[in-house]
């Protein structure tokens, strides 16, 4: 689970690489949270 540093807000997702898509998500690779970015990563679960 992702929180935005700027509004707060969560974001939850899955994948198989945790860092390569917190990478993408920080450098406004993925649409939907573009305008949100950055984000810290606050709850993870394998």
């Amino acid at each position: 689970m992702l929180q935005s540093k700027v509004n707060k807000r969560y974001y939850v997702g899955s994948t198989v690489d945790l860092n390569r898509r917190l990478d993408e998500h920080n450098n406004g690779k993925t649409k939907y949270t573009r305008s949100t970015k950055p984000f810290n990563l606050v709850f993870q679960r394998e």
